[in-house]
C-alpha cells in the first residue's frame, strides 16, 4: 500500500506543489470549481484577503479535504475573521497538507480596507514544506519561507463584481543544502454575477506562471431559506464539482464533491461559526 501511495506522490508531486499550498479553502468554494476571487464570504481570507473587508460579524471555521479517498493528501484549514469596522477586517488562516512523508504548512495573517467601492488587502504567510521518506531516498527535513500575497475586489454596480489576486509577489523561494526551489507564483483574476436575488455566477482564470492557465466557472443558488446548492468546472484539470449549504442560525455547513480523473472521488467538509454582532446583541437586550 505504501509503494501505490508513493507512486502516486511522484505523479502528482509538481502539481500539487504548485497548487495545493495556494488552493482555494471552504466546501463552498469548491462546490463552486474554487471560482472565488470576486467572493466576499468568511473563506476570503484564503481565497482572496481583500474579501473581508465588509464582514459583518466575527467569525471562526474548520475545512477538511480529502482528495481521491487518500489520507496521505488531506487538507485541514482553520480560519478566523475579526471585525475592526463596517469597511475593515483582520482575517487569520492556518492550512496543513500532507502526512508525516511529505506535508505542507502555512499560516498567514492579513487585513483588508474598503475604500469608496473598492476593497483591497495584503497577506503574509509562513509556509513550511517537509520531506521525509527514507526508504525512497527523500529526507530535505523542513523548509521554510515567508510569503505575501495582495488582492482586491471592486464593485462594478449592485450585481457585479471583479476581483484580482496575487500571491507569492515576492517571489520567495524554498532553501536547503541542496539549493533552492521557487514557490509557486500564482495570479488570479474573475468576476461574480448576481442577475437575481438568489443566484451568484462566477468565472475565474488562474495562472500558475508556469503552467497553462485554468479556467473556472461556478454557481451558487438558493433553494430554499438556509439552503444552497452550487456546481462548478475547471479546465486544468478537467473537473465537475458540485455541493451543498445549510445555514442554521449562526452556524454555515457546507459540503463539496469533485469528479475527477480515475483516481476517486474528493471530498471537502466545513463548518463556521458565526458570533453575534453589536447590533444583533443591541437588539436582543
Amino acid at each position: 500500500m505504501k509503494f501505490i501511495y508513493t507512486a502516486v506522490f511522484f505523479l502528482f508531486l509538481g502539481k500539487i506543489s504548485a497548487q495545493n499550498i495556494n488552493s482555494a479553502i471552504g466546501a463552498r468554494a469548491l462546490g463552486m470549481g474554487n471560482a472565488t476571487v470576486a467572493l466576499r464570504d468568511n473563506w476570503a481570507v484564503g481565497n482572496n484577503i481583500a474579501g473581508i473587508a465588509e464582514l459583518k460579524q466575527h467569525s471562526a471555521a474548520l475545512s477538511y479535504h480529502i482528495p481521491f479517498g487518500l489520507t496521505n493528501f488531506q487538507t485541514v484549514g482553520i480560519v478566523g475573521n475579526y471585525v475592526i469596522s463596517e469597511k475593515s477586517g483582520l482575517g487569520l488562516s492556518i492550512t496543513r497538507f500532507g502526512d508525516k512523508t511529505y506535508s505542507e504548512q502555512r499560516i498567514g495573517l492579513g487585513y483588508a480596507h474598503k475604500l469608496s467601492n473598492v476593497s483591497i488587502g495584503g497577506k503574509i504567510n509562513y509556509v513550511q514544506v517537509a520531506i521525509n521518506d527514507g526508504s525512497v531516498g527523500l529526507t530535505q527535513g523542513k523548509r521554510a519561507a515567508i510569503v505575501f500575497e495582495v488582492g482586491g475586489v471592486m464593485d462594478i454596480s449592485e450585481k457585479l463584481s471583479f476581483g484580482l489576486h496575487a500571491y507569492n509577489v515576492s517571489t520567495a523561494k524554498l532553501r536547503s543544502d541542496n539549493g533552492e526551489d521557487r514557490l509557486p507564483i500564482i495570479l488570479k483574476a474573475g468576476a461574480s454575477w448576481k442577475p437575481i436575488k438568489k443566484l451568484f455566477v462566477n468565472v475565474e482564470v488562474e495562472k500558475d506562471v508556469d503552467f497553462k492557465p485554468n479556467f473556472k466557472f461556478g454557481l451558487d443558488y438558493e433553494v430554499a431559506k438556509t439552503v444552497w446548492v452550487r456546481t462548478g468546472l475547471n479546465t486544468l484539470p478537467q473537473t465537475n464539482s458540485f455541493g451543498i449549504g445549510f445555514s442554521p442560525k449562526n452556524l454555515k455547513f457546507d459540503y463539496a464533491l469533485v469528479l475527477a480523473t480515475k483516481l476517486g472521488l474528493t471530498h471537502q467538509f466545513s463548518l463556521v461559526y458565526l458570533f453575534k454582532s453589536k447590533e444583533k446583541e443591541a437588539v436582543t437586550e
